[in-house]
């Protein structure tokens, strides 16, 4: 099912890692240290951390975040000055990496209080894949998924982004053309 471009944006949610930044984690070698420490770890990540008990997935989100900040990161600064420049629109943002790693990145690039909601690896069941993190945005902001957009880089976003029924770009040159034209009419 294709989904329609809104004609009216009310709502843009953002991706971090790959769209806003690129935190160049490590991913095998955090999979293999949770895999490790917890015997019954499963991958996808995503996966392994909602099959965790409480006290395992507070110290495994301390582990990945760890992980993801320990790296030099290559800012998209075009879209940072992008979201910088917005005002007539809400914004969101919806990712599987942890609350800790979003709000130090949003806090360091001075845009984390221009988001009217954020979910975080911390803050759902299931990731994406699964649209819950995009459902549950919309349903904070009252925005109808119809006039609104997500932005992210991989499959697992588009996936995501098609479950919760919301026109999304997921493609380098699309996300890139998004950014530079400036236009969300």
């Amino acid at each position: 099912m294709k989904i329609k471009k809104p004609t009216k944006i009310e709502l843009i949610i953002f991706d971090l890692d790959g769209t806003l930044i690129d935190l160049n984690v490590n991913w095998r070698d955090l999979k293999t240290i949770l895999q490790n420490k917890f015997n019954s770890f499963e991958l996808p990540l995503v996966k392994g951390i909602s099959k965790l008990t409480l006290n395992e997935k507070y110290l495994a989100l301390k582990i990945i975040s760890k992980f993801e900040l320990e790296n030099k990161h290559h800012v998209y600064t075009n879209r940072i000055q992008y979201i910088k420049k917005l005002n007539n629109v809400k914004l969101g943002l919806v990712t599987n990496n942890t609350k800790n790693t979003t709000k130090s990145v949003l806090s360091l690039l001075n845009i984390y209080e221009k988001f009217s909601g954020i979910v975080t690896l911390d803050d759902v069941q299931t990731g994406k894949p699964e649209p819950e993190g995009l459902n549950y945005i919309l349903k904070k902001l009252n925005v109808s998924k119809t006039n609104t957009i997500f932005l992210g880089d991989k499959d697992t976003d588009m996936t995501a982004g098609t479950l919760a029924g919301i026109y999304t770009i997921t493609q380098k040159k699309h996300l890139d053309n998004f950014f530079k034209s400036g236009n969300i009419s």
